[in-house]
């Protein structure tokens, strides 16, 4: 059997936490262009608190529609203009994205994916 050693300190480190519902500042932390199960384009889009040293990070996902008045269009447009994304000319860069921040208002949700986890509660 093999002894291993811990880092100091690993013992003091707590778990992420799921923070209450509330307004809280976001920044969004990593952005990917994916596939859906469905063989859809979508943004897969990771955030981080600002202001909260322990909260979990959480990520959310929008399905690129080519309907300007579907769900998933106007869902993706309410995200954009929440965290001051510029989409003139009807584009955007998902480099935009990158460590974009806005005060936002968090929700809680549960999955089978990332277990109990935030969301965004975007008004659509």
């Amino acid at each position: 059997m093999a002894r291993v050693i811990l880092p100091e300190g690993s013992l003091d480190v707590q778990a992420p936490i799921v923070v209450t519902p509330g307004l809280y500042n976001v920044r969004i932390k990593n952005v990917n262009l994916k596939k859906s199960k469905a063989g859809n384009d979508m943004i897969v889009a990771w955030h981080t608190f600002v202001d909260e040293d322990n909260a979990k990070e959480f990520v959310e996902h929008f399905v690129l529609s080519s309907d300007p008045s579907s769900f998933p269009a106007r869902l993706l447009m309410c995200y954009l203009r929440t965290f001051g994304i510029d989409c003139e000319g009807g584009e955007f860069d998902t480099d935009d994205l990158q460590d974009a921040e806005a005060e936002v208002k968090i929700g809680v949700d549960s999955n089978d994916q990332f277990g109990v986890t935030n969301k965004l509660s975007l008004d659509v």
